[in-house]
């Protein structure tokens, strides 16, 4: 329950307030993404909403909070790789660190990074994890 606490405060609200906010975002969304996992949570978890002002209490779709979410964070990450493929054209033979660097990323957000990589490798998001 904890952890759902947290995951749903990060997909409602403040997506990129720090680099931890992305960081944790990011995560999310590579969960959410792989194989059938947000069908998957769509079905199995349940949210409720409690106004506090009368006795009844709303069951809420899940998908009204991991659609926005997932729209945000994809308008964000094709901003973000078209800057990172623009790099990768002016310097295609360098290595991740100087990508990173270049985009103004921590090492901090590294898999960030890696997984831009290997969309623009045509790979997907979570390919370095399937290895």
């Amino acid at each position: 329950m904890f952890w759902g606490d947290k995951i749903f405060k990060i997909i409602t609200k403040n997506f990129y307030s720090s680099t931890l906010q992305m960081v944790k975002s990011d995560l999310i969304y590579r969960i959410l993404i792989y194989r059938n996992n947000l069908d998957k949570f769509h079905k199995i978890i349940s949210i409720y909403k409690w106004e506090g002002d009368d006795d009844q209490i709303d069951k809420v779709n899940l998908s009204e909070y991991t659609g926005e979410f997932l729209i945000y964070k994809t308008q964000f990450d094709i901003q973000e790789l078209k800057k990172l493929a623009q790099l990768k054209l002016e310097y295609p033979q360098k290595d991740t660190k100087f990508y990173r660097e270049e985009m103004g990323y921590t090492t901090r957000q590294l898999r960030i990074i890696q997984g831009y990589l290997s969309e623009l490798n045509g790979e997907g998001r979570n390919s370095y994890y399937d290895e």
